[in-house]
């Protein structure tokens, strides 16, 4: 029990099928966006391309580390524009140019850490994961803002395939950068070295998100800049009620109802959904101490919690949803039991990562209608529920075999 998973990393990535793969998708790419200010119009009404970064990340690192607040609009601790103070230095175009680089990086690590995470050695398998991770929403949402979140997922994924010491800092760096995956850390409860874990994870996360701001811009400094978060964050969520893109459960099921225009979203809303996101990682830690050695269907029951939770929930928070439903979908298939519904759970799988791909957004004509009726926030859920049927026929079939044991040792 409690025996991290050890998965080659480097061995396999050479084969002629992963590469057909990715030239391939990077020729579509080509034709289907001829320059880099129609791909993001593909995929909402932003007319340029890394808006997030051109107009928040890189302001706010510009004014690192003399500031004692942050710009409007960017919402993440400073140790974030600490780090991209470099970036600032080089000027505009070249931070761009060094910024698709660091999108095409953090894709890169995404499939690299997924495909360790799920056990894909297989060049199909590989193959699999790296179509729908390249052609999902919320990975090329999370390209088109120049957003972050593919990098933390990618963190998430390499926590939960590291040694006690590299998971922890690689969580601990997750939450940094966007607070929500601190959420997850309970189900590291199932290891043997989780004593070690707990340590590490908590003294990186403070020194990255008090040590290091501290030392750079002052303590009294960054103790008003997270107070300034806290003052910007209370007079932004109210108004995401109205955003058609945010995939936050209660303000899609503000969209099914037709809330009334500048109405909040009812109090029990919220604490019914945060308490559905607490039954999510709790059933979480229990899958991962029950099948510790395929963390992607802890994952997969316990990431949903963050579309549940987290009101800024926009499309690039999900990439976590293509390599886990990839994950459940294969491994649930083939690992089946005889019984007559263990097909229900790869299958719905399989419907919800075909949800979350770039070709069902066009179907349905275009990024409005998508995210306005809450697509994304519809597959988050059904990842959760697709994981848990799957873990309960591996249960159910795992508990058949003892029976079966007993009864011929019996026999005997």
């Amino acid at each position: 029990m409690g025996k991290t998973p050890t998965v080659s990393w480097c061995k396999g990535w050479g084969h002629p099928l992963l590469w057909s793969v990715v030239l391939g998708s990077v020729l579509v790419a080509v034709l289907l966006w001829s320059g880099p200010s129609e791909f993001p119009l593909t995929m909402d009404e932003s007319e340029s391309l890394f808006t997030d970064f051109t107009d928040h990340y890189l302001p706010m690192a510009k004014q690192m580390p003399g500031t004692d607040r942050p710009v409007m609009g960017y919402f993440y601790s400073p140790v974030l524009a600490l780090g991209l103070v470099p970036l600032a230095l080089l000027g505009d175009a070249w931070a761009l140019w060094m910024w698709g680089i660091f999108q095409a990086a953090s894709v890169a690590l995404l499939v690299v850490a997924a495909a360790g995470m799920t056990r894909f050695t297989r060049p199909f398998e590989r193959a699999a994961l790296i179509v729908v991770t390249l052609w999902s929403v919320p990975v090329l949402h999370n390209i088109s803002w120049g957003q972050i979140s593919v990098l933390v997922t990618a963190l998430v994924f390499l926590a939960f395939t590291s040694r006690p010491v590299g998971a922890a800092l690689a969580m601990a760096l997750a939450g940094a950068l966007k607070i929500y995956p601190i959420v997850l850390a309970p189900l590291f409860a199932w290891r043997r070295d989780r004593g070690v874990w707990a340590c590490v994870f908590g003294l990186g996360l403070l020194l990255l998100l008090f040590g290091i701001p501290a030392l750079a811009m002052g303590w009294d400094n960054t103790l008003d800049f997270y107070r300034s978060l806290e003052w910007i964050r209370e007079r932004t969520v109210p108004q995401l009620v109205e955003n058609p893109k945010s995939q936050y459960l209660p303000h899609v099921v503000a969209r099914w109802v037709d809330l009334a225009k500048g109405t909040q979203v009812p109090v029990e809303w919220v604490w019914s959904a945060r308490a559905a996101a607490a039954t999510l990682v709790a059933a979480g830690c229990v899958a991962a101490r029950r099948f510790h050695r395929d963390p992607f269907l802890a994952l997969g029951v316990a990431m949903p919690a963050i579309g549940l939770w987290v009101p800024t929930s926009w499309p690039h928070y999900f990439a976590y949803l293509p390599p886990l439903l990839c994950a459940i979908a294969i491994h649930g298939w083939r690992e089946r039991s005889d019984r007559a519904w263990s097909w229900a759970g790869p299958a719905l799988a399989l419907v919800a990562l075909s949800v979350t791909t770039l070709p069902f957004q066009y179907a349905l004509g275009g990024w409005a209608p998508y995210t306005r009726a809450g697509w994304l926030a519809g597959a988050n859920l059904c990842c959760a529920a697709a994981a848990v049927l799957v873990g309960i026929d591996r249960m159910s079939n795992r508990t058949g075999l003892h029976r079966r044991r007993v009864l011929t040792e019996a026999e005997r």
